[in-house]
């Protein structure tokens, strides 16, 4: 189970926080918790200054103010309880997916206020056309300040026409008509409309996470606890499981990355494997020929002393061993390990022979002049055969076994995949 990618990732997300990112003011927590601290201290702040200056002037809308923030600070702090979280965290997700909106909605009210006012107050010219001037500036109702301009804008949306209602009943006042559709078509149909999209937007991806924020704030209520300096004397006080939440998103993302880090570790255990067991089996062919061209040397040698049994017979095999090796020597085409078994077969054919089951007078009486001499030789050069044939066999079986050993660590590694 602790060898899951689920639970990694979970461990991941938890604990590897990256010390260069400003986490804490990605949570709407805590801007909230920030709020709640600083708005009302300000507004007490006014109010005392309000009542040692006897200013009955003072204004006591920051306290206002201060009502709502720790009302939103009481929302995200009701977050701990199941049947308050589902609610408090589809609107935080729905104020967080809109958050752009805000800016383009509020960029449109602004351009939409400034053409109203131009077209209500503006002037051709200092004289005017007929040389009486801009006399009636401020007979429109619409507000003059900017401020009340934007929030006359603002409420025309919502239906209140009673600033620009004198305008729209004069006949006849087509720039402002022609600029009020725009502005509802802009404002009320379009803008509204994408609105709710991404409010809808906000509503399924806060439904679908509030169960793990629902944790997360328990979670925090337990770590808090687990801080406090005294002990402690209640039993089964602290829960004997701490959960660690992510989103299927995370999770996926958290395990693509980990199975990309393991496809790269084994690329490169696969590459050391086999550089590895490639050097390895260059060295001991190099070793094996090494060995093998030291034993055909001594091997040569004892056959030029074993000349003297066919030394002046033209059809002894030992003929064919010397026309073979400068055939071979001619042609270039042979390595040493061929060498070495044409030589291999043909001394054995001289071996076969000269042993004690051959026939014949000059055989024989070879082997009576050379004595225990000539016996030991061929001894000794049964035992070089032997041994040649068996390093030969040797090498030829290693180099088996590690091409299997490479192939099984290789089929391995695929199957780990």
């Amino acid at each position: 189970m602790l060898n899951s990618p689920a639970i990694e990732a979970l461990i991941q997300y938890k604990w590897n926080v990256d010390p260069k990112r400003l986490s804490y003011f990605r949570s709407f927590y805590n801007y909230t918790d920030l709020l709640a601290f600083l708005v009302p201290l300000t507004a007490s702040i006014n109010q005392l200054k309000n009542i040692s200056e006897k200013d009955s002037g003072g204004t006591t809308w920051d306290l206002s103010f201060s009502i709502i923030v720790i009302f939103l600070h009481m929302l995200s702090e009701l977050r701990v309880f199941k049947a308050f979280c589902k609610y408090v965290t589809i609107i935080i997700h729905i104020i967080v997916e809109i958050r752009v909106f805000f800016v383009i909605f509020a960029l449109g009210i602004l351009s939409f206020t400034v053409a109203i006012q131009h077209v209500l107050r503006g002037c051709p010219s200092k004289g005017g056309i007929d040389g009486v001037g801009c006399q009636n500036l401020n007979s429109t109702e619409f507000q003059y300040n900017f401020y009340d301009a934007i929030t006359s804008t603002y409420f025309i949306m919502g239906g209140r026409y009673d600033d620009v209602d004198n305008e729209l009943s004069k006949s006849p006042n087509a720039p402002l008509q022609a600029l009020l559709i725009i502005y509802f078509f802009f404002v009320v149909i379009l803008m509204l409309n994408v609105l709710i999209a991404l409010i809808h937007g906000g509503f399924n991806q806060g439904d679908g996470t509030w169960r793990l924020v629902w944790l997360e704030n328990r979670l925090r209520y337990v770590e808090s606890a687990e801080e406090m300096t005294y002990h402690i004397q209640t039993k089964d006080w602290f829960p004997r499981e701490i959960y660690y939440t992510a989103t299927k998103e995370q999770v996926s993302e958290y395990e693509d990355k980990v199975l990309k880090k393991k496809g790269d570790i084994e690329d490169n255990i696969e590459k050391r494997i086999k550089d590895a067991l490639k050097e390895r089996l260059s060295e001991h062919q190099k070793q094996s020929e090494n060995h093998m061209d030291s034993q055909f040397e001594k091997l040569m040698s004892i056959v030029t002393k074993a000349e003297i049994l066919s030394k002046n017979d033209e059809g002894h095999p030992e003929a064919r061993i010397n026309a073979t090796k400068e055939s071979s020597t001619a042609s270039g085409e042979r390595d040493d390990e061929e060498d070495a078994v044409i030589v291999t077969t043909h001394v054995s054919e001289v071996l076969e022979s000269t042993g004690p089951s051959s026939s014949g007078s000059s055989q024989q009486a070879h082997l009576s002049e050379d004595g225990v001499g000539g016996n030991n030789e061929l001894q000794q050069l049964r035992a070089l055969i032997g041994d040649l044939a068996k390093q030969q066999e040797d090498s030829h079986q290693h180099s088996l076994q590690l091409e299997k050993m490479l192939t099984q660590v290789l089929q391995t590694l695929k199957k780990e995949d």
